[in-house]
């Protein structure tokens, strides 16, 4: 075949840049925007040179610059701002026929133009940077076979403006009567995205631009920081303000209208808000209000809606004559259908003639009230019923009607009045839950409705709904009604299709509805099943209501994960974890199972000290120590598998029930199952305590030392019961040892030893047991006798301690004394060894005086008083008695 061929043009392109030279630029500024077009090709000029600027995709149209440079990129080019309105509301910098010449790399060669444009920034501009873009640029190269047309990359730069607080201002309690006074609102919010604080404020307000006689009598509220003043009573001055991004502040001041003050609208506007940002000079836009100078006031009301559709309520009007001077010729129209299609009055104006005997209100879509008189000082209400179309769509539809005229002196007009008609007829609120969902195939699940009336003054009968069961799952039926608040009549048990009728609810109620459903067994078609009814509808009197649907999710469970320990264990012990995972779905198995079970987070240092020795659930592994981890499990339809993990409790472990709670079973990383939670039960080791009886002995004198190993508050017997018992010098193993040891094992306690042990005892959960041993003493002094401590098959039960004192023969400060006849005895203590007999002695103490008896052996003071072993006895006389012999 023949060869083909084509021509390819390896040219460059124009390159265009833009740069706002001088911003960022304060709100109300002017800022330079400077393009630079160069011509990149060596070899061709280029003419033609096109590109565009919209200027609106950063500023509001229109857009003004000053003037623009003439022929900015070569002779007969051009460079124009084209506005288009309209409601295309765009402003566009173009240039046309722009030229440049060769890039020949010398300095003669015209190969590049700059010019500038001046844009102004309008006052009041927010803060912020904004991006802008031009076109992309195209040429003609004059020096290539066929000319052909390049295209350059657009240009694009970011606009920095400082913008100023906002200023708002307005007549917070206008209309106001002739003579009257009104309060005048400023407010100045500051854009969050402002850079910088904005201060020195500053505005003014020139009140006698609206009419002579305006005065300002007082600065009210005021939360800004300037100064406001008002020392020139017919101008409101604003100085030294200052903001910071996101603040906001207001002041008022009170303005007294002269009594000639003409009526009707008057704008009321403000100089341009001036201040600095940083160290930028902005501009804010002016603000305005109006003030309604007038004797009447003109308001309407819908006074009994919310209204149900097709049903009538009341639309109130209301006119006020405030003034010195009867007003006459009042007039104003409604049109109601403009409102709401269908909208219209069903009756006459009450009272009719309803403002003054020449005036009338006529009309039913289009209500037309002419005539009106009202006497200064004097006011006026009338109502009509207004029906709303049967059909119409709940809402809130403001009716507005048209400007009042009026003859007060002169014809004066009012802005109009206005109201919103409230329409609802969906005043029924129906919801629904599966309240213990999720749930096992096969299972039985509580499904719950909840009516409440939403009108708080109709009583809504005959509400009815339905739910179609089967449809949410093919085998789901309605089992039993547990209950029925809303007195009603429930169909459908023992079916798919749940149906109500006849419920009844007064105003504002609320009613409940509890069913008991039966899942089908499965195989199921997956685990969530919506489920919606249908519209709740009722009736008032003979008007429908009505309420939307409600839903809820049926959520099943088709794997399941338990577990379990074996039983309760001790600090230091063991317990058999047994993790349980079960396929409820019959049809189709699941894989890639896996789930986490943190055992630190129950009980630091507890530990899977044995793990499944082989892989477990049809491939899956367990790994960890304190965290264990299952994945990669596996089970066939209805399938079951079992493993155990041993755990060992630290010895550190304090008794109590501790919760361990897996993480969710996951399938692919999803969960799929809840989490799986047992309590590790840790019994408390049995307590350890012993007593010396008596505690005072005299020297070789026995005391039964008494060893109490409690285990009542354990249920596990406790075995390997241990303990060392080292007696301090002085104590020893009596003679008689007489060991009684009820908790078994070996007991070692050899007459005239120094230690006593036990090895190998046991006690059975919920008991106590005792051994006892004889010990005495072989020199005076307080003896503490500690034990090793207590171990066992359950855990440290600590150590025991009490404290033995041996008594000596004769006083406490070390003499011997011996009782004779006539012994005068001074406050001493004695310390009896033997038995005595003091009855054939007197006991001679002078006033004050006291003698104190310890003894570790009985004691016979005279005529049978007697004094047990371990009493301490003081006899103290009297210093007020009489000396003298008493037997």
């Amino acid at each position: 075949g023949d060869t083909a061929s084509d021509v390819l043009f390896v040219v460059a392109f124009p390159q265009l840049a833009k740069e706002f030279t001088d911003d960022p630029v304060g709100a109300g500024g002017m800022v330079t925007l400077r393009f630079t077009i160069t011509n990149t090709d060596t070899s061709s000029a280029l003419s033609g040179i096109t590109f565009t600027d919209e200027l609106t995709t950063i500023l509001p149209f229109p857009v003004t610059t000053g003037t623009l440079p003439s022929m900015p990129c070569g002779t007969g080019s051009s460079l124009a701002l084209v506005n288009l309105g309209s409601g295309t509301d765009t402003s566009t910098l173009t240039l046309t026929a722009g030229a440049l010449a060769a890039n020949d790399g010398m300095t003669g060669g015209p190969d590049t133009c700059t010019f500038d444009v001046v844009i102004n920034i309008p006052a009041g501009f927010p803060s912020g940077t904004y991006a802008n873009t031009t076109s992309e640029i195209t040429a003609t190269l004059d020096d290539v076979t066929g000319t052909p047309t390049v295209t350059g990359p657009a240009a694009s730069d970011d606009l920095g403006v400082a913008g100023s607080p906002n200023l708002t201002k307005e007549f917070v309690d206008d209309p106001v009567l002739p003579g009257g006074s009104v309060m005048l609102e400023f407010k100045l919010v500051y854009s969050e995205s402002a850079t910088a604080n904005a201060t020195s404020i500053a505005f003014t307000d020139n009140l006698a631009a609206l009419f002579t006689g305006l005065t300002a009598t007082s600065v009210g509220t005021n939360t800004c920081n300037g100064t406001v003043d008002i020392s020139t009573p017919t101008s409101i001055s604003y100085s030294g303000g200052s903001m910071a991004a996101g603040e906001e502040c207001s002041f008022r001041v009170n303005l007294s209208v002269p009594s000639g003050a003409p009526l009707g609208f008057h704008t009321n506007t403000v100089s341009d808000l001036t201040a600095t940002v940083g160290a930028t000079s902005v501009a804010g836009g002016q603000a305005s209000d109006d003030l309604l100078v007038t004797p009447l006031t003109f308001t309407k009301a819908f006074t009994t809606d919310p209204v149900i559709a097709g049903d009538t309520t009341t639309l109130q009007f209301t006119l006020s004559n405030l003034g010195t001077v009867n007003a006459t010729s009042i007039s104003f129209s409604d049109s109601l259908s403009a409102v709401l299609s269908g909208l219209a009055a069903t009756g006459t104006p009450t009272p009719n003639p309803p403002c003054g005997s020449s005036s009338a209100l006529v009309g039913t879509t289009l209500l037309m009230f002419s005539g009106g008189e009202l006497s200064a000082g004097t006011s006026c209400s009338f109502t009509v019923p207004v029906m709303v179309p049967t059909g119409a769509a709940d809402g809130t539809y403001t009716n507005l009607t048209s400007n009042l005229a009026a003859n007060v002196g002169g014809v004066i007009g009012l802005p109009p009045a206005r109201d919103d008609l409230i329409v609802q007829s969906n005043i029924l609120s129906l919801t629904k839950e599966f309240t213990d969902d999720p749930v096992a195939p096969g299972a039985p699940v509580t499904l719950e409705f909840t009516l409440e009336n939403l009108s708080t003054t109709q009583t809504v009968t005959d509400v009815a709904f339905s739910d179609n069961l089967s449809t949410t799952l093919s085998g789901l039926t309605l089992t039993t009604v547990v209950s029925d608040g809303c007195g009603g009549t429930v169909s459908g048990t023992g079916t798919g299709l749940f149906g109500y009728s006849g419920g009844t609810l007064a105003a504002a109620a609320t009613c409940k509805i509890e069913l008991t459903l039966t899942l089908p067994s499965g195989p199921l078609g997956g685990s969530v099943f919506p489920n919606t009814t249908t519209g709740v509808t009722g009736k008032v009197g003979s008007l429908n209501v009505a309420g939307a649907a409600a839903s809820d999710d049926l959520t099943v469970r088709l794997l399941k994960l338990t577990k379990a320990f074996d039983g309760k264990t001790v600090a230091g012990g063991t317990a058999v974890l047994t993790f349980t995972l079960e396929n409820l779905d019959s049809s189709a198995g699941a894989a890639n199972l896996g789930f986490f079970d943190d055992l630190d987070a129950v009980i630091s240092g507890l530990t899977a000290t044995t793990l499944p020795a082989s892989s477990v659930c049809g491939g899956g592994t367990v790994s960890g120590s304190s965290f264990l981890t299952l994945a990669g499990a596996s089970l066939g339809p209805s399938g079951t598998c079992t493993f155990d993990v041993t755990v060992t409790v630290p010895s550190t472990a304090t008794s109590g029930s501790f919760l361990n709670t897996t993480s969710d079973l996951s399938q692919n990383g999803l969960p799929v199952a809840g989490p799986a939670t047992a309590f590790l039960e840790i019994e408390p080791p049995p307590t350890f305590a012993k007593v010396f009886a008596p505690d005072m002995i005299g020297v070789g004198f026995p005391s039964t030392l008494t060893f109490t190993i409690d285990n009542t508050a354990s249920t596990l017997a406790a075995s390997n019961l241990d303990f060392l018992d080292m007696l301090p010098v002085g104590v020893t193993v009596a003679a008689a040892p007489n060991i009684n040891n009820g908790c078994g094992g070996s007991v070692v306690a050899a007459a005239g030893g120094v230690s006593i042990s036990l090895s190998n005892g046991t006690v059975a959960g919920g008991a106590s047991c005792t051994l006892s041993v004889d010990v005495t003493v072989t020199t005076t002094g307080m003896f503490v006798n500690t034990t090793s401590n207590l171990t066992s098959s359950n855990g440290n039960g600590g150590t025991a301690s009490d404290t033995l004192t041996g008594l000596g023969c004769g006083a406490a400060d070390g003499t011997n004394l011996t009782l004779g006849n006539d012994v005068v005895l001074t406050a001493k203590t004695f310390e009896v060894c033997n038995t005595i007999d003091v009855e054939e002695h007197y006991l001679v103490l002078g006033p004050g005086g006291m003698v104190t008896f310890r003894t570790g052996v009985a004691v016979v003071l005279g005529n049978g008083v007697e004094f047990g072993n371990g009493s301490v006895v003081t006899i103290e006389i009297d210093p007020s008695l009489v000396p003298g012999s008493v037997p």
